[in-house]
């Protein structure tokens, strides 16, 4: 319990030294010290798991993976088809400039 007295002030103090505007009348403890927010939590996981909710219920973050070297899509790949693209547009160009 040490840290309910500890970290609520530091909190407070932090946040008026950023220049927040907090209204701490609405503040209240997120733990099982506090028996009306417990119960709230312990209820809406017994009611996702009555509907057979998975407890994590956020999808999976998108990841980025690159294609291997060479392939479609590389960065080698990639440089290739734009050295060849200015490679044309200069050839255009030259063909434009001839009579």
């Amino acid at each position: 319990m040490h840290w309910l007295r500890y970290f609520p002030p530091m909190a407070r103090r932090d946040m008026a030294a950023l220049g927040c505007g907090v209204d701490w009348r609405r503040a209240f403890i997120t733990t099982d010290v506090n028996p009306f927010y417990d119960g709230f939590v312990q209820w809406q996981f017994r009611t996702l798991r009555k509907q057979a909710r998975p407890s994590n219920t956020h999808p999976q973050p998108h990841t980025a993976a690159l294609p291997p070297a060479g392939g479609a899509g590389s960065l080698q790949t990639l440089r290739l088809q734009a050295t060849r693209a200015q490679s044309n547009q200069q050839q255009h160009a030259r063909q434009q400039q001839k009579p």
